[in-house]
């Protein structure tokens, strides 16, 4: 949405780039963080990190951790179980995908919503 790559903040209402500022593994090891989404939708990549912080993983299916989260969900991939909008290396642009084998395993993006409606709710 904004051309920047990740480590991008949107926390102060404007989008802030910053390399070493937003590197989670940096964060998480200072302690900075007091707690962490991990997002890992396409394979089961786990986070780096050896810090223990409250962890809620969105994760595909077969996803084993060293330290399992307080919450975990079980998310559908992108382009495989439901539509997806996703960079392309070969192109470099976004090309529209559609589900290969459309499951019912919740998206990110409904995850994150009703996980935002939810805190809504109790603000």
């Amino acid at each position: 949405m904004t051309g920047f790559p990740v480590r991008t903040s949107f926390g102060r209402g404007f989008p802030e780039h910053d390399t070493w500022r937003f590197h989670a593994l940096r964060m998480i090891e200072s302690g900075e963080a007091d707690a962490a989404l991990w997002i890992s939708a396409y394979d089961a990549e786990t986070p780096q990190w050896k810090r223990n912080v409250p962890l809620v993983a969105l994760i595909s299916p077969q996803t084993a951790f060293a330290r399992e989260p307080r919450v975990y969900i079980e998310v559908g991939r992108p382009g495989l179980d439901h539509v997806a909008a996703e960079f392309e290396r070969e192109t470099n642009s976004i090309v529209a995908r559609t589900a290969l084998r459309p499951s019912q395993a919740p998206s990110v993006e409904a995850v994150i919503e009703q996980i935002s409606a939810h805190l809504g709710e109790n603000t």
